[in-house]
């Protein structure tokens, strides 16, 4: 999920376009998961406010293409109209923390940094593990 959420979406289209009636244990748990990651609940304070749970991160691109994220550049709601208005570069782009957003990074660098975010904001302790997952997506 967290490293190739592309490849889910491609195996749940080519399960939903076979001919197959009955829907099997993987199909439904693709489905489970996919929806489970849209829904999770970052826990990461705001770093500007300090006050409110993170809901969005903000992305920032070089003329040169490269991004910049980390949890200095998460926000909540409020504080995402602050920053919008204060921003001098135009690249800045705002994304919720959906697992869905992963399909906007092409690159394997810029995946993975995505992904070390999540790990943070979502307070998911390494090495992750099937159990420590299943707990994180049954929440």
């Amino acid at each position: 999920m967290f490293t190739d959420y592309g490849l889910l979406l491609f195996m749940k289209k080519k399960m939903s376009g076979s001919s197959c009636e009955k829907r099997n244990e993987i199909d439904l748990h693709l489905d489970w998961l996919l929806q489970k990651g849209e829904d999770r609940k970052p826990r990461l304070l705001c770093p500007h406010c300090k006050q409110r749970v993170v809901k969005y991160f903000s992305v920032r691109r070089s003329p040169l293409g490269e991004m910049s994220i980390g949890t200095y550049y998460t926000c909540c709601e409020q504080c995402k109209e602050e920053l919008s208005a204060i921003s001098w570069d135009s690249s800045l782009e705002f994304r919720k923390f959906k697992f869905s957003e992963l399909t906007h990074f092409h690159s394997k660098k810029e995946k993975q940094a995505v992904v070390e975010l999540f790990k943070k904001v979502f307070i998911l302790s390494c090495p992750l593990s099937k159990k420590k997952l299943f707990e994180f997506f049954s929440e």
